[in-house]
């Protein structure tokens, strides 16, 4: 097997989602075992400039030239070493990127965060172009599956710091207390129904 020499990163810049959780978290750990770049697309108005040529050249519609930018950083970075791995961390933000291959190589991988019913429409254009799929979600791997060439669907459990997150070295003074963090795509209609019952059988419980 041929060993990796680098893997290219290319993330989001999603301010609220912190360095705790989700896939950041397990940027440390990787970094121990091989080349790690990461790339974050930021406002500038050199990336932009660049980013806006970037599109023009392929002829893309209006989007968000730093990401168009960081696109074109992260390709250079990945074929700057012979075994590299790219990884789209949020491979749904572009679809417009994926077309430029009719089948994505084996070395570029990408991870979907969303819903089939939430894809951009140019994203569920290039989906059957992709050879290495990465979901945080089980319920939708057959139907993704589905609409590849070759289907090759893999799930992995979300991040999570646990050095950061881990129990408390002392029991909290107090009643004991729930706390709901949701930010995007949380099934709040269900919360309201756990909230209800919960408070009912146990009165003592509060909820932030």
């Amino acid at each position: 097997m041929t060993s990796v020499e680098q893997v290219v990163f290319l993330a989001a810049n999603v301010p609220w989602f912190g360095s705790h959780s989700g896939e950041t978290a397990m940027l440390p750990h990787l970094s121990r075992l091989t080349k790690l770049k990461t790339i974050i697309p930021r406002e500038s108005l050199f990336g932009r400039c660049v980013g806006k040529l970037h599109s023009a050249f392929h002829g893309w519609p209006p989007r968000n030239q730093y990401i168009s930018f960081s696109e074109l950083h992260a390709r250079i970075l990945h074929g700057s070493s012979r075994n590299s791995v790219l990884h789209l961390l949020r491979s749904e933000a572009h679809g417009h990127f994926l077309s430029l291959w009719d089948k994505t190589p084996k070395s570029i991988i990408s991870t979907i965060h969303l819903p089939v019913g939430l894809w951009p429409e140019e994203y569920r254009q290039v989906i059957s172009r992709l050879s290495s799929v990465i979901v945080y979600f089980t319920s939708e791997m057959e139907r993704i599956g589905s609409m590849m060439n070759e289907p090759n669907v893999k799930f992995i459990h979300d991040g999570a710091d646990t050095d950061f997150f881990k129990p408390a070295s002392s029991r909290p003074q107090g009643p004991p207390r729930i706390l709901y963090a949701g930010v995007y795509l949380r099934n709040e209609a269900m919360l309201v129904r756990m909230v209800k019952r919960l408070a009912t059988q146990h009165p003592e419980l509060c909820f932030d």
